[in-house]
């Protein structure tokens, strides 16, 4: 059995997962693109750490922004979507809800993707 059906913990997940490469922007901090390589299984709070962690890797932890802190924005066409982990498509198995992920929203490797901060 692949490791990462184990740690997927649901073998019918397995041969969907793969890896990708998103395009990043950060929004008001020019038009520089960052890639960082992600899962689409992952959840759009892993995608948004992944991001965080290669887009601000020369700031110390502390000073990071926190993946609650920040919003990301697919923008496959003209119009962007926020992406989040629980909104009104996510699926419903019994009385819980699945998290979403970059597979749920069909987020492909060619497109790109912002980063926001939010402000509280």
């Amino acid at each position: 059995e692949p490791l990462l059906c184990v740690l997927l913990g649901n073998e019918s997940d397995c041969g969907r997962c793969f890896c990708q490469t998103l395009q990043v922007l950060v929004h008001g901090e020019g038009p520089d693109v960052t890639p960082v390589k992600v899962l689409n299984c992952d959840t759009i709070t892993q995608v948004k750490e992944k991001i965080i962690d290669q887009v601000y890797r020369n700031l110390p932890y502390s000073q990071r922004p926190k993946a609650e802190g920040v919003a990301l924005e697919w923008r496959p066409g003209s119009t962007g979507q926020i992406l989040s982990d629980l909104d009104l498509t996510s699926q419903k198995e019994g009385h819980l809800l699945r998290l979403n992920t970059l597979a749920h929203y069909n987020v492909s490797s060619v497109c790109r993707v912002f980063i926001l901060l939010l402000k509280f």
